[in-house]
């Protein structure tokens, strides 16, 4: 074999490539291993016995292989090209078809390996074209460099940050989304975003890098940052208007995102609600063209408003101003504080609906505190012909006390895959408002003194207790975690100690609210305030001897403070107006979960009220679920003495109620969720 000819083509690839390329790169390859492929892709017979070693184990050609072998450019197609594709080049036809198979091996090898660095070379000259012994001229691999990659500082470049600006180069490719810039610059335009002005020219200037790659397929990303990689610009992920563009591009409510971002700039606070032009006019779209304008304007919905169709119980004044019954004197029952029920009558509320509302005449439930996250309001369209805005197809909806769609603690908490049927439970929640973006723990210490919490997360322990929910960042959802003992007989005898550590305070107003459960009671307690950097509040100290639990509160539970809620004296029987399922579960509807609503005769919610929420509204409208969770705040329905409220409870919540119920006899029921 003619070993010149492919010497010369190898040197005219060297200059190709040195010349017509900015930035050369390495790859991650074994350069040993690279020299032995080398050895072992010689079709057979054309690499014998030279003396002691084959006739290509050169030691200047391995030297050679080593120091540029694992070279590659980046093509105009974002592929690699390697020193050793040679198909187009001078000479290479004329080259000995056992070398052209070398040649494939060696680029075959090279390219399937990553990009690890720059390529920069100490001298202009690699490998050595002759050298002479014992007379002999021998030829070797050899190549003429550009001056732009000889750098006599080889530590120029630090390929351990470079490795590290390109993982954040492509984080930024994947957790920033090409809207979040976009929405970003029109909050900048807006002078939305407190001192803008020092990050508009870069968040433009990375806007422009963005479109010109909006197309580039995601496999071709990695060699497209690496063509890239001594852009600064694209390290933005890592910079304070980095993180309010991936908050954009999370979800994160506006407000709150903004609200972040201003904070860490100087405490800045954002007094009014946010949202970019664009976004309204797109939402604005097309509530338009499906018709539904109209239907955005709520009001309190009223007896009037519903049928008989749509209630499975209604007292006689109820019936009269539904006209769905004879006109019939009704008695109002009078309140009556009772403290225990242990032993009455228990039922679940299905076969209460079943069996026993068919013959009831009068209702009246026992409202204690347990309830006081349950008060619901229903609402109604104000146009009651206005086309259809909800899932389900009717325009009724409701809104739970503090404007939650939903109001179970426990339905996070297995929403996010904990467990809620244990012996003992400990669970909190927070950022209910999208006021608050701290890391809060829940923290439990052992008799023993072993401490369940985040740093053992997930971890079963020999007591059965387990942190089966542990959130970070809560975004712009309410956030949970939970601690819970699946079997009380593997406890340890003592103390459990439960507190409640903000680990990581990132800004906000809110507190937290908590629940503790064993023996089927729940004890439910609220924090207010929001806490200090590394501030602990301690909830409570539970105490099990081995047969049962006993507690010690540190904070009061809601359950023992004395209330009027909407209207409604707590630790009283209250008058029950009508009985229904939400409108999501009237008629043939089955959408979500189903609630039962049991709505209180003078129940007057004072509040303004949601007209609509996100989940409620029909899928159309989900693309502009920004600009909708803040249209339902600033349409928020105004008081009205015609309402219909009262306790509400969803058919995913574990929960117990107590009604006094009037027919043929009067009796108190426990009825079970």
């Amino acid at each position: 074999m003619n070993f010149e000819s492919i010497q010369k083509v190898i040197a005219e690839k060297i200059l190709q490539l040195t010349t017509s390329n900015e930035i050369l790169y390495t790859t991650n390859l074994d350069k040993h291993a690279l020299w032995n492929v080398y050895l072992s892709s010689f079709p057979e017979g054309t690499n014998p016995m030279f003396r002691e070693r084959t006739e290509h184990d050169c030691q200047c050609c391995k030297n050679f292989i080593r120091d540029i072998g694992h070279v590659v450019a980046i093509n105009d197609d974002l592929k690699l090209e390697s020193v050793w594709d040679v198909e187009n080049v001078n000479g290479y036809n004329e080259m000995d078809n056992g070398y052209k198979v070398v040649c494939k091996a060696l680029s075959e090898y090279v390219k399937k390996h990553s990009i690890n660095s720059i390529f920069k070379y100490e001298q202009n000259i690699v490998g050595k074209e002759t050298t002479y012994i014992n007379n002999e001229t021998w030829h070797h691999f050899y190549g003429n460099i550009d001056e732009k990659h000889v750098s006599k500082n080889t530590d120029m470049f630090s390929s351990g940050q470079l490795l590290t600006d390109h993982g954040v180069m492509i984080r930024g490719f994947n957790e920033i989304s090409f809207h979040a810039i976009e929405i970003a610059i029109e909050l900048l335009e807006q002078i939305s975003i407190p001192r803008g002005e020092e990050f508009k020219k870069s968040v433009i200037n990375y806007y422009n890098f963005r479109k010109d790659s909006i197309d580039i397929p995601i496999s071709d990303v990695n060699h497209y940052i690496w063509k890239n990689i001594t852009n600064k610009l694209l390290l933005i992920k890592n910079t304070v208007i980095g993180t309010l563009l991936c908050d954009i591009t999370d979800g994160i409510n506006l407000e709150v995102a903004v609200d972040k971002f201003g904070q860490k700039m100087d405490g800045y606070k954002r007094p009014t609600s946010l949202v970019t032009g664009k976004m309204i006019d797109n939402a604005k779209k097309t509530i338009e063209e499906i018709g539904r304008t109209e239907s955005l304007e709520r009001r309190h919905a009223s007896i009037e408003d519903i049928t008989i169709n749509n209630v499975l119980f209604a007292d006689r004044s109820a019936q009269k101003e539904m006209d769905a019954f004879d006109q019939l004197k009704s008695k109002i029952p009078s309140k009556k504080s009772v403290k225990n029920f242990d032993k009455v009558e228990e039922v679940h509320i299905e076969k209460f609906i079943s069996d026993i509302l068919p013959t009831v005449e009068e209702i009246e439930l026992f409202v204690n505190n347990d309830l006081s996250n349950n008060f619901m309001t229903l609402t109604a369209p104000v146009n009651t012909n206005a086309p259809l805005l909800m899932k389900w197809n009717n325009n009724f909806a409701w809104d739970y006390i503090n404007n939650r769609a939903d109001s179970s603690m426990k339905d996070l908490v297995k929403k996010h895959g904990g467990n809620i049927n244990g012996d003992h439970r400990f669970s909190i929640r927070w950022n209910e408002n999208n006021d608050s973006r701290d890391d809060l723990d829940a923290h439990c210490v052992e008799p023993n003194g072993f401490r369940i919490f985040y740093e053992n997360a997930k971890k079963l322990h020999p007591s059965s207790g387990r942190l089966d929910v542990d959130i970070i960042d809560p975004g712009n959802e309410p956030a949970v975690e939970n601690i819970v003992y699946a079997d009380k007989r593997k406890m340890p005898i003592g103390d459990y100690k439960f507190s409640v550590l903000n680990y990581h305070r990132k800004g906000g107003v809110g507190g937290f609210s908590a629940e503790i459960e064993f023996n089927g009671k729940i004890y439910e307690y609220e924090y207010p305030k929001s806490l200090m950097d590394k501030e602990r509040i301690h909830i409570a100290t539970t105490t099990w001897d081995g047969k049962k639990f006993s507690i010690k509160h540190h904070l009061k539970p809601i359950s023992e403070k004395s209330e009027t809620i909407w209207n409604i004296d707590t630790n009283n029987f209250h008058k029950v107006r009508v009985v229904m399922y939400s409108p999501n579960y009237w008629d043939t509807n089955e959408v979500g979960n189903k609630h039962y609503f049991f709505i209180l005769d003078d129940c007057k919610n004072p509040d303004k009220v949601r007209g609509f929420y996100n989940e409620f509204l029909m899928d159309e409208l989900t693309p502009h679920r920004k600009v909708f969770e803040i249209l339902g705040n600033s349409m928020a329905i105004e008081y009205s003495d015609e309402q219909l409220s009262g306790i509400g409870i969803s058919s995913t919540k574990k929960q117990t109620i107590v009604c006094r119920i009037k027919g043929a006899t009067q009796r108190i029921l426990k009825i079970n969720f």
